[in-house]
């Protein structure tokens, strides 16, 4: 919400209207992964890894084309969302 009568503090956390919330950006926390990067804003943290690339075996092995694979889990358990979800993507 935004106070429109003193523009100077005119959210309810103290931020002015036009500044951002803090925010935290670090790389390189995981040992085992090949890349990873932490995004910290207020109260979000989103954590992402790189892990491969995997051999393929046999005829699945295509030089011109590759497979992402994405998990995503919650820190907590919010309602639908409790099981780790994964979603391939194979350009064409």
């Amino acid at each position: 919400m935004i106070n429109l009568e003193k523009p100077e503090q005119a959210r309810v956390d103290g931020r002015t209207a036009n500044q951002l919330r803090p925010m935290l950006c670090s790389r390189g926390l995981l040992e085992r992964a090949h890349g990873s990067a932490r995004w910290q804003q207020d109260n979000t943290l989103i954590m992402a890894a790189v892990y491969g690339p995997k051999p393929v075996s046999g005829k699945k092995e295509d030089p011109e084309r590759a497979t992402l694979e994405v998990l995503w889990k919650t820190k907590s358990g919010i309602a639908g969302l409790c099981s780790p979800r994964c979603l391939r993507f194979t350009p064409s």
